[in-house]
């Protein structure tokens, strides 16, 4: 699986062919490109964070319980 390093250097690709782009609708799909990109590594850190807390998101409200320090009934 891709690191989220990776994503952040495609999105500085994309940043960086913006400022040459031909005009206008290109340097925005540009733009666009590099937004995703950053999405996609800031996801990819939060699942890594996911994972190294045991699987459980404190984000999914399915899982509040499953951390809560007081007993289930």
């Amino acid at each position: 699986m891709k690191q989220a390093a990776e994503y952040r250097e495609h999105a500085a690709e994309c940043l960086k062919l913006a400022n040459t782009a031909r005009n206008e609708a290109e340097r925005r799909q540009l733009l666009q490109m590099a937004e995703a990109w950053e999405r996609m590594a800031a996801e990819r850190e939060r699942r890594i964070q996911i994972v190294r807390r045991g699987g459980r998101s404190v984000h999914n409200p399915r899982n509040f319980g499953a951390i809560s320090p007081e007993p289930r009934n």
